[in-house]
This record gives C-alpha cells, structure tokens and sequence, in this order.
C-alpha cells in the first residue's frame, strides 16, 4: 500500500505503540498491572493483521483487530469508558480506512472514522472531557489534510480539520491541557516539511509552527507537563 508518509512493508511483526495499565479504580484504569503494545503482525498471506498483545505475569496474549484480507495497522492505544481502544486504519480493498477499533472483554468492535473515498490513517488518541479524539490525516484524492475526530459514547461524531489540504500535512499524537486539546505532527510548506502544533478550544485552530524552513522536520509525540 502506497502511503506519502508511513513506512515500508516488512515481513513479520512490528509493535508501533505500548502502553502500561495499572491496577486502581477510576477514569484511566484497567485491572492490573496490564501491558499493551499494538502494531501489526504479517499473516501467512502476508497481508498486515492489526494486532494489539496484551502482556501479563502469565505470558503474551495477541488480540487481532483484523481478519487479514487486507492490511491494516494499530498505532495508537487509550483507555476510554473502562475500554481499551486502539486506532490505526484498514485498507478495504481499495483505500485505508481510518479505524478506531473498541476491546471489550476480549470482544472486538470497530468505528470508522472516514467512508473509504480517500485514504486515510488514524495514528493517535487521546481522552478529552467526555469524549474520545483521534488524530491523523486524511487525503482529498491528491493532498493530505491533518485531522482530529471525535467520538461520543462509541460512535463517531465530528471532525476537524486542521489544515485545509492545499499542502500534505498529519497529525500524530494530542494531548489535552484544561479546556484545550493540542496536536501534534508536520505539514508541507511548498519548500520543506514543517514541525507543528495545532492548538483546539471551542471548535477554533491555531496552528503554532516549531520550525523553520530550513531544513525538513517532523513531529511524532507530544506531551504536556506542568512545572
């Protein structure tokens, strides 16, 4: 699967995000001490399975999000509801579907984010009020565009652009800080890829650049600490 940003198939298995759950009561929680990683892991008809391993004392469990027919990636874990949630994309055939997939007591159900009319990849999550975002970029048939979509209470709700196409852009990872969710990620300046943080409150985006022209940059994580 062609992808202007991304990275070459290999055979085989490959984590691409691990999170650790601890045991405790409240928003957050799963019962622990419970380890995720999520990638994707190559089937025998080397088609990607997305695949989320689930790591206690006892040994590895792998969890496939996918049934192999065509390729698909996790990228991104959070736990939202006491439910694990992983989100990545699913090709469905023809174009990647950007996919929010819900683990329920080893139980398996998928949102999509976008129709399959354009390529699409969801590669972060995060929790925001009462409300799940995933963050990614979406393609208009020529260009990517970097997007944020909600989900509320398991379905999918809105979204948000937060570059309007005219050059490639992704976001990669969000973060939430009071009232205001933040992303992260690059986007195409005409000359050089740009490293940027687009700021969310109340439906309005601000983009704040982190990098000049340069040279090429981009962005993968994004973390809010307050000193």
């Amino acid at each position: 699967m062609k992808r202007i940003f991304g990275f070459p198939a290999l055979a085989g298995a490959l984590v691409l995000v691990l999170a650790v759950c601890c045991g405790g009561s409240g928003p957050g929680y799963l019962p622990g001490p419970v380890r995720y990683a999520a990638g994707y892991e190559f089937n025998a008809a080397n088609k990607a399975v997305a695949t989320v391993w689930k790591l206690m004392d006892g040994g590895v469990t792998p969890i496939p999000l996918t049934n192999g027919p065509n390729g698909a990636e996790a990228y991104a874990l959070e736990v939202y509801g006491g439910d694990l949630y992983a989100a990545g994309f699913e090709s469905d055939g023809t174009k990647a579907v950007a996919k929010v997939w819900k683990l329920t007591d080893g139980a398996v159900t998928f949102i999509a984010l976008t129709s399959g009319s354009n390529n699409a990849y969801a590669h972060a999550l995060t929790v925001y009020g009462s409300d799940l975002y995933a963050g990614g970029y979406e393609s208009d048939g020529a260009k990517n565009a970097a997007k944020v979509w909600k989900v509320t209470a398991g379905t999918f709700a809105e979204f948000t652009a937060l570059t309007n196409g005219a050059n490639p852009a992704r976001a990669t990872a969000l973060a939430v800080d009071g009232s205001d969710l933040y992303a992260a990620g690059d986007e195409f300046s005409g000359s050089m890829l740009v490293t940027k943080v687009w700021k969310l409150t109340g439906g309005a985006v601000t983009p704040i650049p982190l990098s000049n022209e340069t040279y090429n940059a981009a962005a993968y994580a994004l973390l809010l600490v307050w000193e």
